[in-house]
Parts: structure tokens; C-alpha cells; sequence
């Protein structure tokens, strides 16, 4: 999610949110949000409450990047790790 400042500036919203048990899990609120600051926020938010048995990402520049894309690959693997689906230019997500 992303909001505006009066002066123009652009505020970018992550929100890591638990499906099962519907928590909000973190929030962080920046002026940028890259695929290392998210996987970043997940490894501090596993401190906690442990790595997840499943992600799912919307196709956020933030989640279809190199570092994003590795981060289920490394230790701890996630079992389940649904990647973003890349749209074909023209057509839009149809999952609601």
C-alpha cells in the first residue's frame, strides 16, 4: 500500500499479516520499500513467532525481485512459497 505526504513524498506500507489466525503480524511504514527491507521485516518477525509454513505476495516490485525471490531458497526453506504471478501486459489479476 502506498500513501502521499503533503509535499509530494510517497509513504510505502507493509503489512505481514498471519491468513490462519487473521493477526496483523507487523506493519512498517517507509519512504521505500525494497526486497531486502521485506525480507528483512519476515527474518525479525520469524524471531518470534518462527518461519511460516506458507507466503503469499501480491506482484509488488518489492516481491518479484532477485533477493525476495531467494529468500525461501536459503535456510530455513519454506515448504510452500507461492512467488508472485508476473501479468502479461494488458490483462489484470482476476483473483479477488
Amino acid at each position: 500500500m502506498s500513501d502521499s505526504l503533503s509535499g509530494g513524498r510517497r509513504l510505502k506500507y507493509l503489512t505481514v499479516a498471519d491468513d490462519f489466525s487473521h493477526e496483523s503480524v507487523d506493519i512498517v511504514v517507509d519512504f521505500g520499500i525494497s526486497g531486502q527491507y521485506v525480507t528483512r521485516v519476515l527474518d525479525r518477525a520469524a524471531l518470534f513467532r518462527g518461519y511460516p509454513q506458507a507466503v503469499r505476495t501480491d506482484n509488488g516490485p518489492e516481491f518479484t525481485s532477485r533477493t525476495f525471490m531467494a529468500w525461501p531458497r536459503r535456510p530455513p526453506k519454506l515448504p510452500h512459497f507461492w512467488p508472485p504471478k508476473l501479468l502479461h501486459p494488458g490483462h489484470g489479476d482476476l483473483t479477488h
